[in-house]
């Protein structure tokens, strides 16, 4: 005899298997600059000026991150040049190479994870989510400043392979801003 109690139990073990059944989500991260007409980086905006789509459909993201520390690798002899202008809560790391930063920047617990690189190694091999530089003696204090103006953010996507705009919100009162992909 089927009574309201094996009704309910039926639905809620159908609701389990369709929710085990949901395509795995990927954390994809987001590196956006915001400039200014005369193209100065615009720093201070909120994740209300955010807005992230996924092949056109409007997604919330999980992470917004416009001043966290970050985890920088160097690779090609710069370590001295950097020591001394990261942030007191960065951390800086010492690679032998692309593939030894991109494994060591694997286990860091900051969501900013940025390789300098000084020599012509290649960067191919970088995974999403670890944003490259190039540098050099001369470049190198621009590189470093930039690396805190770029705006993280991060989402659930249903593929690594969809499609992701974001969209700028300015705040009122500000000259139109332009807003870049990293």
């Amino acid at each position: 005899m089927f009574t309201l109690r094996h009704a309910f139990i039926f639905c809620a073990l159908a609701a389990l298997s369709a929710t085990a059944q949901q395509a795995p989500s990927t954390s994809r991260v987001v590196r956006v600059v915001v400039t200014d007409s005369a193209n100065r980086m615009v720093t201070g905006l909120n994740r209300d000026n955010f807005e992230v789509l996924e092949n056109g459909a409007r997604r919330a993201f999980t992470l917004f991150d416009g001043q966290s520390p970050a985890s920088i690798a160097v690779v090609g002899g710069l370590l001295p040049s950097v020591a001394g202008q990261i942030r007191p809560d960065d951390e800086l790391i010492d690679a032998t190479g692309v593939a030894d930063a991109v494994q060591r920047l694997s286990t860091s617990k900051n969501a900013r994870k940025v390789i300098i690189v000084a020599t012509g190694a290649s960067t191919e091999s970088v995974p999403e989510g670890i944003q490259v530089l190039m540098a050099d003696e001369a470049t190198l204090p621009t590189a470093l400043g930039d690396v805190h103006k770029t705006y993280l953010l991060e989402m659930d996507s249903a593929s690594a392979a969809s499609s992701i705009d974001v969209n700028l919100k300015p705040p009122k009162g500000l000259p139109p801003l332009k807003i870049a992909r990293m």
